[in-house]
């Protein structure tokens, strides 16, 4: 269908007139005609007939017109929300984050965001690093925070990332364990602890595997707790239930936990910016993604005090 055909014979049907539908969008009126007469050929019915010197909407031409008129205005709505989108006067952003994120770094990008376009909406969810780059594959996400033990895991050839910082891990024990007063601690000495862990599939036991240490881990080490998120891991921690890994960036004011750095057991992984390369990009992710470029140093900064 001719979108040009279908607006000229709304204008018709409207003034019934091809005469002064020729004046109002400065056409010709041979023109109008031959675009009326086309859309009856392609729809195979009349739609407008001749009284005389007058024009009237047939019976199926008055139904026609109703479903043309309501068709190009919800193409002129969706032609203003693509514009507002592009234009940053209003639209969404969809951002995917692991949990160790949210709290410490993802705010301060948010806040800025926020400053330079308060009428975007952001919809922030946490989930597992793997989830997130099968939604950002999927087009599900406009932008991801995720960590992986090597970047070869990022492998599907519709994502692209930047690089944003090492997230490392340290010993999460309640101040008055034997560990609080340490320097380091060593796998060795966790020998018969009871760990607190990750459940089965998180990040964390990912580089485990990576790091080749879950069997050995599993093997010499207890647990009867496998949560999701650093913020029940902790709240267990604080309760004098075990120990556990944490990252050691993680700001831990509001519980009663200290970390202690790993002596011989380097668990870290990279923390990355993912997009999808394969969708046409709408401004207001170039824009998300130049506040975070423009702001990561400085926030890395924040998070190298914290681990201190």
């Amino acid at each position: 269908m001719n979108l040009d055909h279908l607006i000229y014979f709304v204008y018709v049907a409207r003034y019934l007139s091809i005469s002064r539908v020729s004046e109002i969008l400065n056409v010709d009126s041979s023109t109008i005609s031959k675009a009326i007469t086309k859309l009856e050929e392609n729809i195979g019915v009349s739609l407008i007939v001749r009284r005389g010197r007058r024009l009237e909407l047939s019976r199926l031409g008055k139904i026609y017109y109703r479903y043309a008129t309501r068709a190009l205005a919800e193409l002129g709505k969706a032609e203003e929300e693509i514009k507002s989108i592009a234009n940053l006067t209003q639209g969404s952003l969809f951002i995917g984050s692991i949990s160790s994120l949210i709290p410490v770094y993802l705010p301060q990008l948010l806040k800025q965001f926020y400053r330079k376009y308060p009428a975007v909406h952001v919809h922030l969810a946490e989930y597992h690093s793997s989830t997130i780059l099968e939604l950002i594959d999927n087009g599900d996400l406009s932008l991801g925070f995720c960590g992986f033990y090597n970047k070869e895991e990022i492998n599907l050839k519709n994502v692209d990332y930047f690089k944003l910082f090492q997230e490392d891990f340290a010993l999460a024990v309640h101040p008055n364990h034997d560990f609080s007063k340490r320097a380091s601690v060593s796998f060795e000495d966790l020998k018969h602890e009871h760990v607190i862990n990750y459940e089965t599939h998180s990040d964390f036991c990912e580089i485990l595997s990576e790091a080749y240490l879950h069997q050995t881990f599993a093997e010499n080490t207890r647990s009867n707790f496998y949560v999701k998120d650093e913020t029940s891991i902790l709240g267990l921690v604080a309760a004098r239930i075990g120990v556990a890994f944490i990252p050691a960036h993680l700001d831990l004011s509001s519980y009663q936990v200290v970390k202690i750095p790993l002596k011989d057991l380097y668990l870290s992984r990279d923390i990355y910016l993912i997009w999808n390369s394969s969708v046409l990009e709408l401004d207001v992710i170039q824009k998300f993604r130049e506040v975070v470029l423009s702001m990561n140093r400085s926030l890395v900064s924040d998070l190298r005090k914290n681990k201190s």
